[in-house]
């Protein structure tokens, strides 16, 4: 009798691992990608809500139904319980995913084995008793049954008073935010000041910031590899690119994926006919990237699927950062993503290095372009001590004035040249 118990406790709980841990896989939120504690909720919860059934199975509903028939209304109950808890238990995992400490994972697996538990064995003995109703199922009920009927009850209200509060302040708050973008007036704002900036630009194709569905590269990167995607795809095709840096800004700065909805809206509004959409996502070790492309077309208003490349295990290191690996790869991709090249590509000319300025007041002289101006401006700065910039091919952040050396502001990167930063470090220097 005690091994059949074992046997039957071991098995519900590796059942419930199983069926938990998928289920949680499958539809739980798991925006981190962290799997150990994605399982040790959904799986971990699984083997003790499985257990916990298992055991009420053997000891309350199979002397009063027999052994065959409660194997069957175990496992008819307990799978979908658990796909169940599932459901309700990601809301709170969502948090805990990103949380330092562990007690919110402990809240969620307690929330889990709640669930399970008690809707699991309610429903077992609401159905044992209707089985009993049948004249093959008529036979003593043991006396447990009496004495965990208190018990039973006492949890339902507990739990069905759980649920019912956590609507007010978490379950149907969290639903209505995740059905509304979640962001603030001024950030709608400045996204619609970008937009409106895009909006009749009639360049034909939109490059999507490159995105990072997965451990990716850093940012820095990230948008380095999009702008020569986009002067890549305009050497190849002839066709106009959006600018890169309005194209992010309307999309949102800060976010490392964007919405599909979003991405066809900002392509609507810039009059764009193809967007380039592009994922960079970083080994296990971190030693070699992936670049994920795919363009779209519209046709008949509609976006359709026109071609997508894949380019896996691109390593790179100090010397050769991911920007710089990707740009040797960029020609033979973008020739297969399906857009229009052309039979001889655009060449754009160089030009022609200047010599050194004589002295730093040069940086700042006017010229004929505005942008040229500002990047002068930029670059004198970023020379400024104590903010002197490190790094040889991307510059992250720059002093906004001089009264504030205290903090630094966090601005958009901006590729600069190589040259840029020797010219200015040799003028300085």
């Amino acid at each position: 009798m005690r091994a059949t118990m074992v046997l039957t406790l071991v098995a519900g709980s590796v059942i419930g691992f199983l069926t938990g841990g998928i289920a949680g896989w499958a539809l739980a939120w798991d925006l981190l990608g962290e799997n150990a504690r994605l399982w040790a909720v959904f799986g971990g919860g699984g083997a003790v809500s499985g257990g916990l059934v298992a055991t009420h199975l053997h000891a309350r509903i199979a002397p009063a139904i027999g052994r065959r028939f409660a194997r069957v209304l175990g496992l008819a109950v307990a799978m979908p319980m658990l796909i169940a808890a599932a459901l309700i238990t990601r809301y709170l995992f969502v948090y805990a995913a990103g949380s330092v400490p562990w007690w919110p994972i402990a809240l969620c697996l307690l929330v889990h084995v709640l669930v399970v538990t008690l809707s699991s064995v309610i429903v077992m003995d609401v159905v044992a008793l209707l089985l009993r109703s049948i004249r093959s199922f008529r036979r003593p009920l043991p006396p447990a049954w009496g004495r965990l009927a208190g018990g039973e009850i006492a949890g339902s209200i507990i739990v069905l008073a759980f649920l019912g509060y956590m609507p007010e302040d978490g379950y149907r708050s969290l639903w209505f935010m995740l059905q509304a973008p979640r962001a603030w007036p001024w950030y709608e704002a400045r996204r619609s000041l970008f937009l409106d900036v895009l909006d009749g630009n009639a360049c034909e194709v939109l490059v999507v910031p490159a995105e990072a569905r997965q451990r990716s590269a850093d940012r820095t990167a990230r948008d380095a590899i999009s702008a020569m995607l986009g002067a890549r795809i305009a050497d190849a095709t002839g066709l106009c690119v959006n600018d890169h840096e309005l194209v992010r800004r309307a999309l949102g700065e800060d976010k490392r994926q964007f919405d599909e909805r979003d991405v066809e809206s900002v392509a609507t509004a810039a009059g764009a006919r193809w967007i380039v959409r592009s994922n960079v996502a970083l080994t296990r070790d971190g030693g070699a990237l992936s670049l994920s492309l795919s363009a779209s077309k519209k046709d008949s208003g509609r976006w359709m699927p026109a071609g997508n490349v894949t380019l896996k295990q691109l390593p790179w290191s100090d010397v050769d950062p991911p920007e710089v690996v990707v740009w040797r790869e960029l020609p033979a991709a973008v020739n297969r993503l399906g857009l229009p090249v052309l039979e001889r590509p655009v060449i754009q000319r160089v030009p022609a290095e200047r010599s050194f300025p004589a002295g730093p007041d040069e940086l700042a002289a006017d010229t004929a372009s505005a942008l040229d101006r500002a990047e002068r401006l930029q670059l004198l700065a970023s020379f400024v001590p104590p903010f002197r910039a490190g790094g040889g091919h991307l510059l992250v952040a720059i002093p906004d004035r001089a009264a504030e050396r205290g903090r630094r502001r966090r601005r958009g990167p901006r590729i600069v040249r190589p040259g840029m930063v020797a010219l200015g470090a040799a003028a300085l220097g």
